[in-house]
């Protein structure tokens, strides 16, 4: 598995932008799985993935890692590619000043949208109320940068998401967190 994913590409952003697949990534990224397995521990049928994790494995998200005849068919084991996936900025930039297509933007707030969706379907309510230890970090700012400033930032935030990724690993009493980090560019009149 590689360390990361750039998805460069208007068609890899539209692919990732849906809530599901999004979903369907981060429950290939932990352990190899098949779709019945993913299936199962989302509460979804598999015919209703299928199409999904098509999708994935052709746009370069998901590999096969195994594959073994089950009953006459070939069942298939996939993980994702790699442990972290960015969007090229300059290519979203790009994509929007050669195409017109403000598209593009709508895929950036679903792709967000899916990480509030993520939050909402899976937060552990029972975790949150114990009362011992805390358990759900919230920070939001406005800044301004210049694109050398956003360059360090990017490689700061790189850096310690390799570092808690470097985290060892089965331990009991560990509880899984889930980790979203999104920089945009806003109108200037929104800032302070």
């Amino acid at each position: 598995m590689e360390d990361t994913l750039v998805i460069d590409t208007l068609d890899q952003l539209k692919v990732f932008a849906d809530p599901l697949r999004q979903r369907l990534l981060q429950a290939f990224c932990c352990n190899p799985a098949t779709v019945k397995q993913v299936a199962e521990g989302m509460g979804e049928k598999p015919t209703r993935l299928y199409h999904h994790v098509d999708l994935l494995e052709q746009n370069g998200f998901l590999e096969i890692v195994e594959t073994k005849q089950v009953r006459g068919t070939v069942e298939k084991t996939y993980q994702t590619v790699a442990r972290k996936i960015i969007v090229d900025h300059a290519m979203v930039g790009s994509l929007e000043e050669e195409t017109g297509d403000p598209e593009v933007k709508n895929v950036i707030i679903n792709t967000i949208q899916a990480c509030l969706v993520d939050a909402r379907d899976n937060l552990d309510e029972e975790f949150l109320q114990r009362k011992h230890q805390p358990a759900v970090v919230i920070a939001q700012a406005k800044v301004q940068m210049t694109p050398t400033q956003l360059k360090v930032f990017e490689e700061k935030l790189d850096t310690l998401l390799q570092d808690i990724s470097a985290l060892e690993h089965g331990d009991e009493e560990q509880t899984v967190y889930s980790f979203t980090a999104a920089c945009f560019p806003i109108k200037r009149s929104t800032c302070c």
